[in-house]
């Protein structure tokens, strides 16, 4: 691990996972996470982790690590004025999900190009796709100016892992009057993590999906109900995609979600366990 100039260190019992962010309940265990010193970072607000993934109670870690860069300190009033700043608080439970889901089936995005939308702080799901499916390029994107520079700075930490994948960020708007010429029908997957919660941009958000992908390309959402805004989008999706909605898609979760329910006095199943939606386009003539 010398070439990554990196040291472990034991992460302080102040900076636990319940009170560095918003996030009450402390997740799935689906990684291992463990405080690292990487050379010339000395934010004070911000701390990195060695994730690997299979968490506590597994045998399935992986052996090389994923250096990821996270918020350490409390959230103040300033990180959450200004545009959607949701995923500069902290890590969501669903993005741990999508990032084991899509690694669960990382056959499918073997020399695919790959677009993860909102994809926050970490880009978690993306930045383990580029580094463990071999992908041919992966977009990490988020409308968040903070979220992209973060972003940036865990693509040149992680690059000796991308082998031959080009790996890059992007500020990206979800706004049906963007310009998304250069993106048009570029991406078999796109993939996105609880990034329905804001009912108005969904018009915008299926817009940018519509454009970006392929004819026969996929996508995947990882979302919680949140109240009605999972079901409303799944209302306003099918004008433009086919639509499955899964609640129940692997067995470790499944067993975690009900184990959650009865032990976790935090757990919240209605904004901490995400659903799977799965669209596809429409065909002109299914229309």
């Amino acid at each position: 691990m010398e070439d990554f100039g990196v040291c472990y260190k034991k992460r302080c019992p102040e900076k636990d996972d319940n009170t560095i962010s918003v996030r009450r309940f402390s997740g799935f265990n689906l990684f291992s996470k463990n405080v690292v010193h990487i050379d010339n970072e000395s934010e004070a607000d911000y701390e990195w982790l060695d994730y690997r993934y299979g968490g506590h109670g597994t045998n399935n870690l992986t052996e090389q690590p994923l250096f990821i860069k996270q918020r350490c300190r409390q959230v103040v009033l300033e990180d959450l004025t200004g545009f959607d700043n949701t995923g500069n608080v902290c890590l969501w439970p669903s993005e741990e999900v999508l990032a084991s889901y899509v690694l669960k089936h990382k056959e499918q995005f073997d020399g695919k190009a790959v677009c993860e939308l909102g994809a926050g702080m970490t880009a978690l799901a993306g930045i383990f796709l580029a580094s463990s499916a071999n992908p041919c390029k992966v977009l990490l994107t988020d409308g968040n100016e903070d979220c992209v520079e973060n972003m940036e700075a865990i693509i040149c930490q992680n690059k000796p892992l991308f082998g031959s994948t080009v790996v890059s960020s992007k500020r990206l708007l979800w706004d049906v009057n963007s310009d998304l010429s250069s993106l048009e029908s570029q991406f078999d997957f796109i993939i996105s993590a609880d990034c329905l919660f804001f009912t108005q941009c969904h018009t915008g958000l299926l817009h940018v999906m519509e454009t970006l992908l392929k004819d026969n390309g996929s996508i995947i959402i990882m979302a919680p109900q949140r109240k009605d805004t999972l079901k409303l989008f799944c209302t306003k999706a099918p004008s433009q995609f086919s639509v499955v909605n899964i609640e129940n898609y692997d067995s470790v979760m499944w067993s975690r979600h009900q184990a959650a329910k009865k032990e976790d006095p935090m757990y919240d199943e209605d904004i901490h366990y995400p659903v799977l939606l799965l669209l596809s386009k429409k065909h002109k003539n299914s229309l």
